[in-house]
């Protein structure tokens, strides 16, 4: 009976020191700390009592319970990251010149080779040029090689010489930078790899401020991906990830890089992850997720999360069971949790790792009472 005295004081203080003026909202928040404290000890208390009644009472049958055997094992923390999908070899296509499309030589969806024609613009313009100035060329040349048969028998003047030669080359000039306009009326595939899109149509005209087409390769991929800077330093290059495909297949993919700058506007570091080019389902732009591995133990006491209770303080403990004779005696031990992954907990301290501790029916047991095993 002496046992429930302090605990009628303490209950009496509580209700007496609450503040009659509440709009003093800095007295409030006092008072709750306060109270909060004082709970604390009067649900310690409460606990206390609860066990010793149990223990005394010899009525009380010792209660049904099932128990789980710790083991160690390894241990890994994953977090998840959303990346975007990006390719080098994604190309809008833009032509050299001005010029009106003549043909279209490919399909969408069409494979093709580097340097393969896509479209041909109309140069008959070029064409026509060229061919004056081919002939022009051709009596120049023939007029240079008479002076220089006579400049080489000590013929003639000198000038006409240099003059025959200069008209020459002048013209050699002009038909390469003809031929350069011929070719570039010639659009060709920057890389190797699928016709995504074609933008004209024959007959419209091209420009070089307007693209015509696009070519992607998706054989050489990857991901690039912001994480948050408390993880900088716990993930490096070579560190596999897992990458949701389409939200249905898991890839395993490397950190090829990782960013050594931290982007100020949102404090996160740029990884980059190679995907093989055997992945199917990712495309250019495609958000995708991946699950980084931060921490890895080979040996760790683990315990599923759900068997690990708290008492009125927020402190975690689990129960350690010792045969008995037929029954089993439970001690209260406290644990220090760690990281916590798809419902297993990491203990850092508390257990060893070949202990037995209850299971089911934890909510009935008491520090030092006997518990029956199903």
């Amino acid at each position: 009976m002496k046992t429930f005295i302090p605990v009628f004081a303490i209950l009496l203080m509580v209700v007496g020191c609450t503040p009659e003026d509440k709009s003093d909202l800095a007295t409030l928040n006092k008072t709750k700390e306060r109270l909060k404290e004082e709970y604390s000890v009067l649900a310690d208390s409460i606990a206390m009592i609860e066990e010793e009644i149990m223990l005394l009472d010899t009525a009380n049958k010792s209660p049904m319970v099932s128990l789980h055997r710790v083991s160690t094992s390894t241990f890994d923390n994953y977090f998840w990251l959303q990346g975007n999908v990006e390719t080098d070899y994604n190309a809008m296509v833009y032509p050299e010149m001005n010029g009106r499309i003549r043909a279209i030589r490919v399909e969408e969806g069409q494979r093709v080779s580097k340097g393969q024609t896509l479209m041909e613009l109309d140069t008959d313009v070029i064409q026509k040029n060229l061919a004056e100035v081919e002939t022009q060329y051709a009596l120049a040349v023939d007029v240079f090689n008479r002076q220089k048969n006579l400049w080489d028998q000590k013929i003639g003047s000198e000038v006409q010489f240099l003059e025959a030669k200069t008209r020459k080359e002048g013209l050699e000039g002009t038909m390469a930078t003809l031929k350069a306009q011929m070719n570039m009326g010639v659009v060709r595939a920057p890389f190797a790899g699928l016709v995504d899109d074609i933008i004209p149509k024959i007959g419209e005209m091209a420009s070089p401020m307007m693209p015509v087409a696009r070519v992607v390769n998706l054989e050489q991929m990857y991901i690039v991906a912001d994480v948050p800077e408390n993880y900088f330093g716990k993930i490096n290059s070579g560190d596999l990830v897992e990458v949701d495909v389409a939200n249905k297949d898991t890839v395993k993919a490397a950190i090829s890089r990782v960013g050594n700058y931290i982007k100020p506007e949102n404090r996160t570091f740029e990884i980059r992850v190679n995907v093989d080019a055997k992945t199917k389902g990712l495309i250019p732009n495609q958000v995708a997720s991946m699950r980084v591995n931060d921490f890895h133990a080979d040996s760790a006491v683990v315990l599923p999360a759900s068997l690990i209770s708290q008492d009125a303080r927020g402190m975690s403990f689990v129960y350690v069971v010792q045969p008995v004779g037929e029954e089993y005696k439970a001690e209260k031990t406290f644990v220090e949790p760690g990281l916590t992954y798809n419902g297993r907990t990491m203990i850092l301290s508390g257990l060893k790792g070949d202990e037995e501790i209850v299971h089911k029916g934890v909510r009935r047991v008491i520090n030092g009472g006997l518990v029956r095993v199903q």
